[in-house]
Parts: structure tokens; sequence; C-alpha cells
């Protein structure tokens, strides 16, 4: 029996990571809501924490930033992917560690310094992944306050779709 759990969890994991490869591709074939597509694919890590636990899900976060390398035909766009997928993890461990052991300002502080620990020095290094040739440096405060924002929102919208996941899809999966 617990053979066919494994068997079930690597096969349900696979489903996800090409699931999580089609968005990444689409990313960065259609130009339009690159980042919706990223964000999608990102959340993928989610589900495989969600159904298989972190260490599989860091594996699962692994294997598809090296498949994507191999199969996005722009590479530019698993670095973005990456950042996000961090902060999934990131967001994983941390809740499943301190909820309710932390206020939850705390959390929320570990969790953007968590993200900010990464996307700083994207910032900082690659300036020109965010930003068009020629602008200014203020405009750097300006596209790290609106992350700052667009985290916020992408955790409350993440939390939507794995309660979602939990309770109108995994249901099915069980019986």
């Amino acid at each position: 029996m617990l053979l066919k759990e494994k068997t079930g969890r690597i096969a349900l994991l696979g489903l996800f990571l090409a699931i999580n490869q089609i968005m990444i591709i689409l990313a960065a074939v259609l130009d339009i809501s690159s980042l919706s597509f990223l964000a999608v694919a990102a959340m993928m890590i989610g589900l495989s924490i969600l159904e298989a636990g972190i260490g599989l899900g860091a594996a699962f976060f692994v294997a598809s930033c090296l498949l994507g390398l191999i199969l996005c035909p722009n590479p530019l766009y698993i670095v973005s992917y990456a950042v996000m997928g961090y902060y999934v993890l990131i967001k994983e461990v941390l809740e499943r560690k301190f909820r309710g052991k932390m206020p939850m300002w705390a959390l929320w502080g570990c969790k953007l310094l968590g993200f900010n620990l990464v996307f700083i020095p994207l910032l900082l290094l690659f300036p020109k992944v965010l930003l068009e040739a020629g602008e200014s440096g203020q405009m750097l405060i300006v596209v790290w306050a609106l992350a700052q924002a667009a985290v916020v929102l992408c955790d409350m919208v993440y939390d939507r779709v794995l309660w979602f996941y939990q309770q109108r899809i995994r249901k099915y999966k069980r019986e």
C-alpha cells in the first residue's frame, strides 16, 4: 500500500511538472501576461509541497528550474520564475514552522525579508531585466515598492488557490 502511495505521489508531481513547464513556455512564447503564467507555474510548487511535503517540493522546484532551462526559449524567464518559486518555498517553510507561534506581522516580515534577499540583488545586478535602457535609478525604488505590493497580493491569491485546491479538487482525487 505504501508503494502505491509513493508512486501515486510521484505521478501527481509529474503531472504538476508538466503543467508547470507548459506555463513557463507559454510565458516565454506569449508576451501577454507572462508574469501571470509564471505565477501559475510557481503555484505548482506550492501544490507539490501540499501533496508531497517540503523535501519533494524543493526537489520539484529544482527539477522545474533545470527542465525550464532546457525547454524554455528565453532563459530570462527562468530567472523570474526562480524568484517566484523561491518565494513559494520560503513562504511554505515559514508558515508551516511559525504560523501560530509568532505574530502575523512578524511572519509577513520574514516572508518579505526572504523575498528581498533574492529580489534586491537581482534588481541591482540585472536592472535591464526589469527596466528599459536609460531609465533613472529612482525607478529602481518604484519597481522595488511595486514588487512588495505584488508579493503581498500574490501571496493572498496563492492562499486562495491552495484553499480551492484543498476544498474542491483534492477531495475528488482521494475518492
